[in-house]
């Protein structure tokens, strides 16, 4: 039987609980990674990372992992947009070589956006252990892959999964006549988001929880958050309203124009 693990990451940890549960019940062995101890839950064993404290932090990065650190900062949301530093790198990424190597996992799941899922996915590499990440798939709809570590290369065991020829051609024909909706963009009826809206108050406590504790590597202030959050408001205003100051219906009537999709538009 295997030994699995799985990388927490707020709500999406329910979704890894029930997946964990449906395998324990089949004989494997399965854990979770926490980083933010409120999103643990009783009657588990997780795995805890705990949060660093003053005399932990340091800009000081090991010569061997200033490449990683580096790579990782780039699309770190603390460093980009709510002004964050690396003190804490060295800190985690030691726990959590700490932890795999300890518990030793055959395959670990988890998503490969916050600094520590970086992490985890590149010290899997190192060691040697696969780092599957999932994604929906935007196309076709309803269906998701698995991706390898940080990259967008899929694990892939199985060719019948494969759209045929044919199926490729029908897809297309359909996205060129804006026939099909992807599951991003689908609208929910107002009953089915009445009933998220506890699941979305219970995580806005416990990211509130953390953050007072002093989780502030993955969460943000809540008024740096809440600024941030009213000038992206501001400014896709002031782009619809410079985009009808300067359409012009006839000089676009014969324009062609390419979109490239995105895994995440």
């Amino acid at each position: 039987m295997a030994r699995l693990l799985f990388v927490e990451n707020r709500t999406t940890t329910l979704l890894w609980r029930e997946v964990a549960r449906k395998l324990r019940s089949d004989g494997h062995e399965a854990q979770v990674l926490v980083f933010n101890r409120f999103y643990s839950e009783d009657g588990w064993s997780d795995i805890l990372v705990p949060l660093p404290r003053d005399d932990d932090l340091s800009t000081d990065i090991p010569e061997d992992l200033s490449d990683v650190f580096t790579r990782i900062a780039k699309t770190d949301r603390n460093m980009r947009y709510y002004g964050g530093n690396v003190s804490h790198y060295a800190f985690y990424y030691s726990k959590i070589r700490h932890a795999l190597e300890s518990y030793r996992p055959e395959l670990v799941f988890g998503e490969a956006t916050t600094f520590y899922e970086l992490m985890c996915a590149e010290i899997c590499r190192r060691l040697g252990i696969l780092y599957l990440s999932p994604l929906t798939a935007r196309y076709p709809p309803g269906r998701f892959s698995f991706f390898q570590y940080d990259t967008l290369e899929p694990f892939e065991t199985d060719s019948s999964y494969r759209l045929s020829r044919e199926e490729c051609l029908e897809l297309i024909e359909s996205i060129s006549n804006r026939t099909i909706v992807t599951d991003d963009v689908r609208v929910s009826g107002w009953l089915f988001r009445l009933t998220l809206l506890p699941q979305k108050a219970r995580d806005k406590i416990l990211l509130l929880k953390g953050y007072l504790e002093g989780e502030r590597f993955c969460t943000p202030s809540p008024l740096r958050r809440c600024i941030f959050s009213l000038g992206t408001m501001a400014k896709k205003h002031l782009w619809d309203v410079v985009a009808a100051l300067r359409r012009k219906p006839d000089a676009l009537r014969n324009t062609n124009c390419l979109y490239a999709m995105q895994m995440q538009p």
